[in-house]
């Protein structure tokens, strides 16, 4: 977010309560009519407080339809209320307030920058390890433990594309000791050696290494949706999330009908394609879907199916003009 041009000042907070320096550190102090215009983009109390305090004149925020009182007090709080659709995609929100704004949007772009500094940190991280045709990055984690894949299938499809394709494996984590210790492991298991870049990244960074890179393989978490950003061909993996709404977001195809409410199934969209098996119903009810382990979804995912998938991507023109399409 720093390194986009149009933003002026990042502001982060962690939780309500105050800080060790005192009630003044609150960061509502430091927005407080400072602005405008403030806009909200979930239905949370936090983000409805801070637009309400941030703003002086045009407030935007969300409300859900199914809880009345909560919309009231919204209504109040917001010039601009926006009644919140769980069918649509997340990215789709940009659209909505653009929209209630009186804004003319053709389509929702989703982008990362970086800086020429930034760049240059990852041709000193690739080094000599890559060279032509490049080099694939794989992203083995997410937050959440039920969205995780079996990690030796992970070692397997690094080491099939590496060889079928002639690329680098680029294999990254999160700052998280845990993830960190598991790379390491995980990439001795590899008979062509990834190179790891353990959380020593910023997301901007890692931007840049993503739309550098020749394919990206990766889970149900930040990391992807910013490779599809970049417009990488890549294969996402995903479990029992809804995919209709947290879907990698295809830059170039995002005019196309969008996926359908409960769909479950993959999806390929140009040079991107999103892999999902498991459970039929929605919503997803099993409770050892989102245990502590891999759960039964994301287990019927198989290597052949990743590797076919990749190679697919791999060998389709940029120039795709396809729509986004279930299979």
């Amino acid at each position: 977010m720093e390194k986009d041009p149009r933003v002026r000042k990042v502001i982060y907070s962690e939780k309500w309560k105050k800080s060790s320096s005192g009630l003044g550190s609150s960061y509502l102090f430091g927005l407080f009519r400072k602005y405008d215009l403030a806009i909200t983009m979930n239905t949370g109390d936090r983000g409805a407080m801070a637009a309400a305090v941030a703003s002086k004149r045009y407030r935007v925020g969300y409300a859900q339809s199914d809880k009345p009182i909560s919309r009231f007090l919204r209504s109040i709080l917001f010039s601009h209320l926006i009644d919140f659709d769980e069918t649509a995609h997340i990215a789709g929100l940009c659209s909505q307030v653009a929209e209630v704004l009186g804004i003319t949007s053709k389509k929702v772009h989703v982008q990362l920058f970086w800086q020429s500094t930034d760049a240059d940190q990852i041709t000193d991280l690739l080094g000599a390890r890559v060279n032509p045709p490049g080099y694939l990055v794989i992203h083995p984690f997410a937050r959440w433990r039920y969205k995780y894949w079996e990690i030796s299938r992970f070692c397997e499809v690094s080491d099939r594309l590496a060889r079928a394709h002639g690329l680098q494996p680029v294999w990254t984590s999160s700052p998280d000791p845990e993830e960190i210790t598991l790379l390491q492991t995980a990439a001795a298991g590899c008979s062509v050696k990834p190179l790891l870049v353990p959380g020593t990244l910023s997301l901007n960074q890692m931007a840049c290494l993503l739309k550098g890179a020749a394919l990206y393989i990766g889970l149900d978490t930040a990391i992807t949706h910013i490779a599809a950003s970049t417009g990488v061909p890549m294969v996402a993996l995903y479990g029992p999330t809804e995919l209709w709404r947290w879907h990698p977001w295809d830059n170039e195809h995002s005019l196309h009908k969008p996926v359908a409410f409960g769909y479950r199934g993959t999806i390929r969209s140009g040079r991107m394609v999103t892999l999902q098996a498991g459970c039929e119903h929605y919503p997803c009810i099993r409770p050892h879907c989102y245990g502590e382990t891999e759960n039964p979804c994301m287990m019927e995912l198989t290597a052949d199916a990743v590797c076919r998938e990749a190679a697919q991507v791999l060998a389709t023109k940029t120039d795709f003009n396809g729509a986004h399409h279930a299979a």
